[in-house]
């Protein structure tokens, strides 16, 4: 739609929405086919949840539905009504806000996402997660210390996140502090603040925040304890939703989740992390 904005003058365009409009109707009514082409019955596998996820307890509890099934009270017009929806939220205008969903663009635009160091903290963490509209910061000055879950606005320019603006109000700072994303001469991020301090993504081995390639909202966190222990958390739009631990050998980790242990294996090339089912999670 933003192209034909260009081509037929501005986003009122007649010719822009009724192109839209025929791409929606045209959508919904292969969906339909396909919807038609099976039939949703108890024990239908419409996915099947990585090993990680099993062994952090997560899934469908909440639908009442066992992972892996879809329900067959679901009807064919609910199902319509949600693809119906989904169509429509996809169709907004609102490309800065889908700019983090959009392929190969998110690896740069979410680039950010990850565990820092300060130096004036140099015992505690920061963890950084979000898109290119919002973030969420969790952070804990020293190991005895509270933590923190604080509200973070980005700004970003041509799908480039370029500043922040922090309340630490909870911790008892200030409101509304800006902080300026750049870069070292190695390209590592670093978040710079107007009273000369500076926060940086300083990832060693597989400390990190990593995603399976699914949903950027849907993370999990690798972050150092005491050597060679790591703490694991899993996120769901900045939230923490399970925790585990994991004690990394080399390239191999081993991970202690609350439904059981599993093996991963990291590659310092390629910044994965792979698990036994071959599902590959990527370093931010």
């Amino acid at each position: 739609q933003q192209a034909l904005e260009v081509m037929v003058g501005g986003p009122t365009s007649i010719m822009a929405r009724s192109f839209t409009a025929l791409f929606s109707f045209a959508l919904l009514l292969s969906v339909t086919k396909i919807i038609d082409s099976f039939k949703l019955t108890p024990g239908h596998h419409a996915d099947h949840p990585s090993i990680v996820e099993r062994r952090l307890g997560l899934g469908h509890a909440s639908s009442g539905v066992p992972s892996g099934e879809i329900s067959s009270s679901w009807t064919r017009r609910e199902i319509l009504d949600v693809l119906t929806t989904i169509t429509g939220a996809t169709l907004a205008v609102h490309p800065q806000k889908s700019l983090a969903y959009n392929g190969a663009l998110s690896k740069d635009a979410l680039s950010y996402n990850g565990v820092y160091s300060d130096p004036k903290h140099s015992k505690g963490y920061r963890v950084l997660i979000g898109d290119v509209v919002s973030a969420k910061l969790t952070l804990q000055d020293d190991p005895s210390g509270s933590v923190f879950n604080l509200p973070v606005k980005v700004d970003s320019k041509d799908g480039a996140v370029t500043r922040f603006a922090f309340d630490l109000s909870q911790k008892g700072g200030p409101a509304n502090i800006a902080g300026e994303l750049g870069r070292d001469k190695e390209g590592i991020p670093i978040i710079s603040f107007p009273d000369g301090n500076a926060w940086k993504k300083r990832e060693t081995g597989p400390i990190g925040v990593y995603w399976n390639g699914s949903d950027p909202k849907k993370v999990m966190v690798l972050r150092p304890v005491k050597p060679p222990q790591l703490a694991v958390e899993y996120r769901n739009n900045g939230a923490v939703t399970s925790t585990g631990s994991a004690r990394a050998g080399g390239s191999a980790i081993t991970f202690d989740l609350p439904d059981g242990k599993t093996q991963g294996v990291f590659s310092m090339r390629d910044k994965t992390l792979t698990f036994d089912d071959g599902v590959v999670w990527t370093k931010f």
